[in-house]
């Protein structure tokens, strides 16, 4: 039967193979010039391919002739071309059209074409053309090019992309969709950059579009959202390949290699079977982070002046990137008996981080044609990578895994999915734990304060008394130094050990997130009136053992199911010939653990002339933010507080075992949280007057809410000058904070998730420019503004840092040509100017200086092997630079890559 089997598929495939006919053709611009990835459709249908880089195609097909090709391209009018016979000799040649110069957008949630240069928000695009010939050393450098766009980079594999402000590398208000899918790190909660992307030869465009988006894309869709779209098996078809070799360039870590290797193929058995695969692999050394200035904690202290003029060798000095340095061990500096608290010496970052990483990614896709109109496609993608988030305190992410597996059925008019993924934190840890973790193993807190006292005190033969740079000398002398065994067991027995209690800083998280989805686009059906809906469910599994959510013994002591789900509807109508598109969505979310969201949206496009060269745009519209898996669930022992997040679920299922055994649930610790600066006053006064101590009043956490007012302008002049400015202004309503407080019952302190009342505001303005010189040559140019005002509510409430965290402005140049005359040299040019701003976070806040980047790429295309050189510089001039307080100083990267594609024909 099995034989049968086979031989029946076999004689199947054949006959399909054998009544199909072979559509070929040509693309050219008006010049005669090939064009490279134009998309051939069949009127009707989801068959169609893309042209090579000569701008040949190849179509394959099972219909009956006559029939219709639609081809389109970027910044071209569409064409229409009835195909009578499958011999006929197909030349297009497309012709530039003005009024789509800008390229066409998909939306996840909206199954039809949209001209960026009508879309009712701002949207910026990176092309395929651009990835291929970018300067940056993966796709998410050309993201950081655009318009609105702040790249703050922690590490080299991390770079958090972020939009109109209020974010940190915790960018909870960001989403990044993958291929429609929903590619934040379930448990994090919010994208791990390129961590949580395809490879990037795998890549066909990528999509931002800045500000709220709740009312098509639900929860999170905050502040902005960048959506990745992968390269259809159907249509780039093949085998591709690249290797990319090169060095890192910085002051404090010195010259390292980096290798970067992988490949794609795919190909399609007949127009109904479609496969693919990628894998790709990266090693390198991560940037070196190294700075010795004083730690500015914001838990200290809102207002930093006090401590930045406090010397380096200050007895209680604490440096951002040195650790165990916090700790502090009781000195009798008198010999009176009376203790003082002396800051230990520390550990640097660089003697504890294993600075070598690697990046793995692989997935495989089959896609299958149900009928003409409808496909079927399973993914899975597996990535496992290296990173450094620098949040609340240092958490090198090591061997960081995570999966997707996602289920499709999609047809021109609607489409279901439903995917899974999962996060495991696997060899990850906590910096803050394990330096402390380290120091004292080396030497006891006691044994080193013995030694300290002694020597200041001029008990030790040969030291000076009174002199504390000699007696931490002297307390330092026996430690292992960071190259003993002794030095790297004690890192690997913290590192392997989970249980902060019995010295471990090693955190689990095995956090899943599965979730439905779809959406129904009315509009072929009746297109008097466009008209969409859609719907979805998510459900996430809180998954750490106790380690990071409170899914341990004295919390739900199980892993904690989370579900929301939500429905959109969204209709439009032209008017005036067209030239007028008013649109309406709103959308309804609830989430188990807040209340009903409503989240609409109002937009209205205006074409200026009838060719709709110059458009006008109108938008008003609701975003929502539900609170984070960590800010809602989180239980987590650093050592100097407990984080716990602030929903009304956790706060219940929350308790707290004294030292004494006495066990305190979280309702009574919630309820009467005090501030800091009474605990303080309260035990050093004995602790037996509770009248000092002054309640904390910590609401229960609820949503963020947004209200933003766009306009906008978008239009082509003379057919070679594109420009695009837009106003926006946000009003920020119930952000979340992390307040530290302490509860006298528990005897400890508490960093609790919560809200402000307040309102905070935030507008900004931005301007792009790009003019076709022509022969190719192309000059880029955008300007960011921004600002914001919280100026009343960081003085309402002590302890809230805005974290806005942008530059107020901001740069961005780029010169290029892809084909200089025809010689298939190509060469991009890019610029970046950012100001000096503060930079804010619960790890800590300082000043990030101004920086002028430059990247340079160069290519050359040798068709006759299929393969393109590259040669690139990230940071060409080396001017270090930093994103992100307590990061590292940004090196260069220097590369060469060869890539071969058989996309690349004679």
């Amino acid at each position: 039967m099995r034989k049968i089997f086979i031989l029946l598929t076999c004689m199947m495939n054949l006959c399909v193979c054998l009544g199909q006919n072979v559509i070929t053709g040509t693309i050219t611009n008006e010049e005669g010039k090939p064009l490279i990835g134009a998309s051939v459709l069949i009127k009707g249908t989801i068959n169609g391919t893309i042209s090579n880089s000569s701008g040949e195609f190849e179509l394959r097909t099972s219909y009956s002739f006559p029939l219709a090709l639609i081809v389109s391209y970027f910044g071209y009018s569409n064409e229409l071309l009835e195909v009578k016979t499958p011999d006929q000799k197909i030349n297009i040649k497309m012709k530039l059209n003005e009024s789509t110069l800008g390229e066409v957008v998909v939306t996840a949630a909206s199954k039809f074409d949209e001209r960026i240069v009508e879309a009712p928000v701002t949207i910026e695009k990176v092309g395929l053309l651009d990835l291929r010939n970018s300067a940056s050393i993966d796709a998410y450098g050309s993201v950081a090019n655009l318009k609105g766009v702040q790249a703050n980079t922690g590490s080299l594999t991390f770079t958090s992309m972020n939009t109109r402000g209020f974010a940190d590398m915790q960018n909870w208000r960001f989403v990044q969709l993958l291929d429609g899918m929903f590619a934040n790190a379930p448990g994090l909660g919010y994208p791990l950059g390129g961590n949580s992307g395809p490879a990037d030869i795998d890549i066909a465009s990528i999509e931002l579009v800045p500000g709220a988006n709740s009312a098509l894309y639900g929860a999170n869709a905050f502040n902005g959202l960048l959506s990745i779209k992968t390269k259809d098996p159907f249509y780039y078809q093949g085998l591709s390949a690249y290797v990319k070799t090169g060095v890192t360039v910085q002051e404090a870590g010195g010259t390292n290699p980096l290798v970067d290797l992988g490949f794609r193929y795919a190909t399609s058995f007949n127009d109904k079977w479609a496969l693919k695969v990628n894998i790709g692999h990266m090693r390198a050394t991560d940037w070196t982070a190294n700075d010795e200035s004083y730690y500015i904690n914001t838990a200290r202290s809102v207002d930093p002046t006090p401590f930045l003029s406090i010397p380096r060798n200050d007895p209680n000095f604490d440096a951002v990137n040195v650790y165990g340095d916090e700790v502090q061990a009781a000195v009798d500096l008198d010999g009176s008996g009376n203790t003082t608290n002396i800051n230990r010496t520390g550990i640097k970052e660089s003697d504890i981080v294993d600075y070598s990483i690697q990046l793995l990614k692989a997935d495989a896709s089959l896609h299958y044609r149900l009928t003409d109109n409808v496909e079927a496609s399973y993914s899975f993608r597996f990535i496992q990578s290296d990173a450094i988030l620098r949040h609340t305190t240092i958490y090198p992410l090591v061997n960081l895994a995570q999966t997707f597996h996602k289920f499709e059925v999609k047809s021109n008019n609607w489409n279901i999915r439903a995917y899974r993924s999962q996060e495991k934190a696997n060899d990850s840890y906590a910096m803050l734990a394990t330096g402390a973790f380290i120091e004292t193993g080396r030497k006891s807190n006691e044994a080193w304060g013995a030694d300290y006292g002694a020597a200041f005190r001029g008990e030790v033969p040969g030291l000076p008394a009174g002199d504390h740079d000699q007696a931490r000398i002297f307390a330092d002398r026996d430690m292992p130094s960071v190259e003993s065994d002794v030095f790297q067991d004690l890192r690997n027995n913290t590192l392997s050990n989970p249980d902060i209690t019995t010295g471990g800083s090693k955190f689990i998280d095995d956090t899943r997130l599965l979730s439905i989805e779809g959406n129904y686009d009315f509009t072929q059906i009746q297109d008097v009136l466009s008209l969409q809906v859609g719907g979805n469910f998510r459900r996430y599994i809180l998954d750490s053992q106790g380690q990071l959510f409170n899914d341990g013994p004295l919390g739900f002591a199980a892993p904690i199911p989370v579900d929301e789900y939500g429905a959109f509807i969204q209709a439009g109508k032209k008017f005036a010939k067209n030239r007028i598109h008013l649109r309406g969505s709103i959308r309804a979310d609830k989430h188990q653990d807040y209340n009903l969201a409503l989240t609409p949206r109002l937009s209205l496009v205006a074409g200026l002339d009838k060719e709709k060269k110059h458009n006008i745009r109108a938008s008003f519209q609701r975003g929502f933010r539900n609170p984070s898996p960590q800010e809602g669930y989180i239980n987590l022992d650093i050592g100097p507080a407990i984080l716990l997040g602030g929903s009304i679920n956790n706060i219940k299922n929350f308790s707290y075992e004294r030292p004494d055994g006495q066990v305190v649930n979280g309702a009574e610790i919630h309820s009467n949280l005090v501030t800091i600066g009474s605990f303080v006053a309260f035990l050093q006064g004995g602790g037996t007057d509770p009248s000092i101590l002054q309640a904390a009043n910590i609401p229960l956490l609820v949503q963020e809410k947004n209200t933003t007012w766009e306009v906008g302008y978008k239009g082509v002049i003379g057919g070679k000058l594109l420009i695009d400015v837009n106003y926006y202004n946000t009003r920020y309503n119930n952000l979340v904070v992390r307040l530290t407080t302490a509860s006298p019952q528990a005897g400890r302190v508490y960093a609790v998730y919560t809200n402000i009342d307040d309102v905070v505001r935030s507008d900004g303005l931005g301007l792009g420019v790009d003019y076709l010189i022509g022969s190719g040559y192309k000059v880029g140019f955008n300007y960011t503004y921004t600002r914001f005002d919280a100026e009343q509510a960081v003085a309402n409430n002590p302890g809230f840092l805005p974290s806005f965290n942008t530059p107020e402005n901001r740069i961005n140049a780029s010169f290029s040509n892809y084909n200089v005359s025809n010689s298939n040299l190509g060469f991009s040019l890019n610029f970046k100017y950012w100001d000096a701003y503060t930079w804010q976070s619960p790890f800590g806040a300082g000043e990030i200086d101004a920086a002028n980047v430059v990247d340079l790429a160069l290519t050359y295309t040798i068709p006759s092997i299929q393969s393109m050189i590259k040669v690139g510089a990230s940071n060409l001039l080396n001017q270090e630079y930093r994103t992100v307080y307590g990061g590292p100083n940004v090196g260069s990267i220097f590369f060469v890559s060869w890539t071969y594609d058989q996309m690349f024909r004679k």
